[in-house]
């Protein structure tokens, strides 16, 4: 069986664009996910197919799964004799020509995922010769905020500083823990 799926997006063509790329394909049913925000519904008709089904699909981007993950669903679905039809790219089956497809997405997500660690090693590289640069998470309370509240738990509970100050008790706890080593080493 044929299974046609078009997913809805503000980004993408409308509705009638998607479908005439199905005109040419015998159809045995048309999915439509109008849910811009999750893959369930894409899992859904996935779960559906089983060997010999061809799924159609208009196009790579109208897929609402990430590299990897449309990676692993092509696999599996390939691997359950389920034969891909991208209908601006080709056939993805359990031929020899589906599986150097397959092969080769998975060769270009890996060098997608070298490229995005190379930019953020170069950028981090480039924000270290900076004058200003911290590394790590920025701290959220200032140094005399945090004094403030240390002063305020000479004569309140940790509850109580919470309460006042906005700063949990957890970093309270880690806070006085830290001055007081500082005091010892003084």
């Amino acid at each position: 069986m044929n299974y046609g799926y078009i997913r809805l997006s503000p980004l993408l063509d409308d509705l009638e664009n998607q479908k005439k790329s199905f005109q040419h394909l015998h159809l045995d049913d048309l999915f439509i996910d109008d849910d811009r925000t999750e893959d369930r519904f894409f899992h859904l008709v996935c779960e559906k197919l089983m060997p010999g089904d061809t799924l159609i699909i208009a196009s790579f981007k109208s897929i609402p799964l990430g590299p990897t993950d449309l990676l692993a669903q092509f696999k599996h679905l390939t691997n359950n004799g389920v034969n891909i039809n991208i209908a601006d790219s080709g056939v993805i089956d359990s031929s020899t020509i589906g599986d150097l497809i397959i092969k080769m997405l998975d060769k270009f997500i890996a060098y997608e995922k070298y490229r995005v660690t190379e930019n953020t090693q170069a950028g981090k590289a480039k924000a270290k010769g900076e004058p200003n640069f911290k590394e790590g998470r920025p701290k959220k309370y200032s140094d005399d905020e945090i004094q403030r509240a240390l002063d305020l738990l000479k004569q309140h509970s940790y509850r109580n500083v919470e309460e006042i100050t906005g700063i949990s008790v957890s970093t309270l706890t880690r806070e006085k823990k830290k001055s007081r080593t500082n005091k010892r080493r003084s």
